[in-house]
């Protein structure tokens, strides 16, 4: 490995703090909106949602950060991070077809709202980079309890996932 490559991998390793943080960030505000309007809506408030919170676009932006930081660990570890890595991670494969969707096909996947939650109404369809018909089916759980648990099993599985590269504590 150059000195070059190493460097890189320096820079990039610096910042997967900043990565984990930025994670962090867009989860809280995915809490923070699906709180405000399930509150909202217990409390008979309408409009529930005051538009300046877009569900969708947070949630890109935090389905995107995840795909970042995967990215990150794998330049600074040189090895490289499979989705199937995820595989105990409940919701993985939703996330990665997600993810994909969002990014490649410019999909706005949240198109449901009932009783003071946000889900997916349908099948996310398309076409893979392979030219193939893909459909994942739409889950059935609200997008909060989604994200909360696919972090949740992210951070209890960083060891398994990553076990060369994880701290002790």
């Amino acid at each position: 490995m150059t000195e070059q490559e190493i460097h890189h991998k320096m820079v990039v390793g610096s910042f997967i703090k900043n990565k984990l943080e930025e994670y962090e960030y867009f989860l809280r505000k995915i809490i923070s909106i699906c709180n405000l309007v399930n509150n909202n809506f217990l409390a008979g408030i309408n409009p529930v949602n005051t538009s300046n919170e877009d569900i969708n676009f947070t949630f890109n932006a935090f389905v995107n950060t995840f795909q970042s930081l995967k990215d990150s660990l794998e330049t600074v570890t040189s090895q490289k991070i499979a989705w199937s890595y995820f595989s105990e991670v409940r919701h993985s494969t939703f996330f990665k077809e997600c993810r994909n969707a969002i990014t490649h096909d410019g999909m706005q996947i949240i198109n449901a709202y009932t009783d003071g939650k946000y889900y997916i109404a349908s099948n996310i369809e398309r076409i893979d980079n392979k030219g193939k018909f893909f459909s994942l089916e739409a889950p059935k759980q609200d997008i909060l309890t989604l994200c909360l648990e696919f972090s949740t099993d992210l951070m209890i599985n960083r060891r398994q996932l990553w076990p060369k590269h994880s701290d002790s504590k």
